[in-house]
């Protein structure tokens, strides 16, 4: 199995009172580059949580001394180890273990006997969400930090003003000198700065980083009160229209919503506001500053989006697929006319075509089986890529098993035609087998059982020729 190279570094602490399963986990985590500490008991891991702080915990439920739910309490309670994901591992395969296990701070849940492929694929996942978050935190400081240098501009400005004003003197003449400055001072933002009527919102000052950001000038916010909320993209616009109620109550606030731009482009924004009041402490003036933050947004997508996506073939991966068979058993939990099926494909000699003709023609072959598979595929359907050689598709809401035959025959038909990689004419196959649910299946790990069990059968009866099997007869 692949593993980045930052995971090289990271370092696990297993926590189980068994020393099998400390063994087995401890020499595979160790063999994938992790550091791996290991607990057989509590005192013991809390001795080795003050040494040195893990990166990820896997914990067992069923402890001698304390159970894995109040130890995850304790770690979630102190400030040290709070953001340390813990991944339970136990026996306990019920619903209420599970939930138990969420709630009091577990990312994860895995039951006993677990597939190490499995174990490895979901630490990975977690690892690469903290990295994300990580990222993600570290963008938020930069913004802070920009925006304090930006308040530390503006708040010299009108110290510098107040001095000026201070001086009888030459107060008109330094009164239009500083107001002169101050204007050329936001003029020269690249942030959008306003003041308006605390009431009305009628704009008193707009500099002219809005023409950039929304594409039109300062005179049609100034003609068009209600512009300013006009521009807000719809879906965020009852949010705004609440945040006025919200402002004159706390005196400060700070959103973040989308805008549509003259030429239609949709833009993310950062908008923190203030209120300033009278002697009497009545509300007479808001000021603001918006800052574009769509590369940020992105920026946090495109993470997202990474975590939750196989890098080769752009396709859903196992973390991704796996909450969609989660959404998709509950559906079918709560509506009885409800069905889906889960096809699993695992492309047949494909170590042969690596080992003969090299990764490079192997890599190509899964880009080119991935689009084979959604070309397959109804609108409703779903394609994913697990790793390795095995693609996974969600037929959503189908009548019977027909339609997932069909599409398996499609595949078939379909693989029947050889691929022309780079230069290389390669003919592949694949087994196939079929998984339906109806409401029987009561989480992804039982569906992956059973799909498993199939496919040992797809694979062993079709003696690797393309074989596609659903219970226990072959469907082609």
């Amino acid at each position: 199995m692949r593993i980045d190279k930052l995971n090289n570094q990271k370092k696990i602490l297993i926590i189980d009172d068994s020393p099998d399963n400390l063994h087995i986990l401890s020499q595979t985590l160790t063999k994938q580059g992790y550091r791996v500490a290991c607990a057989k008991n509590v005192s013991t891991a809390i001795r080795a949580l003050h040494n040195c702080l893990p990166d990820l915990i896997l914990l067992d439920i069923r402890m001698p001394d304390i159970n894995g739910y109040d130890l995850c309490k304790q770690l979630k309670a102190d400030p040290r180890t709070r953001e340390i994901p813990v991944i339970f591992l136990s026996v306990l395969d019920e619903v209420f273990d599970k939930v138990r296990a969420f709630k009091v701070g577990g990312v994860d849940y895995i039951s006993k006997p677990f597939q190490l492929e499995e174990l490895l694929a979901r630490i990975n996942n977690q690892l690469a969400l903290q990295t994300a978050k990580a990222q993600i935190h570290q963008l938020n400081a930069q913004l802070e930090e920009k925006v304090r240098q930006r308040t530390r501009e503006l708040e010299a400005a009108n110290q510098q003003l107040k001095k000026e004003i201070g001086d009888r003197q030459r107060a008109e003449m330094l009164a239009k000198e500083s107001q002169e400055r101050l204007s050329c001072i936001f003029n020269s933002l690249q942030e959008v700065i306003w003041s308006a009527e605390a009431k009305t919102l009628k704009l008193y000052y707009l500099n002219p980083a809005a023409q950039k950001l929304y594409g039109r000038s300062v005179t049609e916010f100034l003609n068009n009160p209600n512009l300013w909320l006009e521009v807000v993209y719809s879906d965020d616009r009852a949010l705004v229209e609440s945040s006025v109620t919200s402002l004159l109550s706390f005196g400060t606030i700070e959103l973040e919503y989308r805008i549509v731009r003259s030429d239609g482009e949709v833009r993310w924004v950062s908008d923190r506001r203030s209120v300033f009041y009278d002697s009497k402490g009545l509300p007479i003036r808001i000021d603001g500053i918006i800052d574009d933050i769509t590369e940020r947004k992105l920026l946090e997508q495109k993470l997202i989006h990474d975590a939750l996506h196989d890098s080769l073939t752009a396709l859903p991966n196992r973390t991704l697929f796996l909450e969609w068979v989660e959404m998709a058993i509950t559906r079918a939990q709560k509506h009885k006319n409800y069905s889906f099926a889960v096809l699993f494909i695992d492309i047949d000699r494909f170590e042969i075509i690596n080992d003969t003709l090299g990764h490079s023609i192997g890599d190509l072959l899964l880009i080119a089986i991935a689009a084979l598979l959604k070309g397959c595929l109804r609108s409703n359907d779903t394609v994913a890529h697990l790793g390795g050689d095995r693609f996974t598709i969600i037929l959503d809401e189908i009548q019977d098993l027909t339609d997932a035959t069909l599409i398996a025959a499609r595949i078939q038909t379909k693989l029947k035609s050889p691929f022309h990689l780079n230069g290389h004419l390669v003919v592949s196959s694949a087994s196939i087998s079929i998984i339906t649910c109806s409401g029987e299946y009561k989480s992804s790990s039982e569906l992956l059982r059973d799909a498993d069990l199939a496919m040992c059968r797809a694979k062993h009866e079709g003696k690797h020729e393309g074989k596609v099997i659903f219970g226990d007869k072959f469907i082609l």
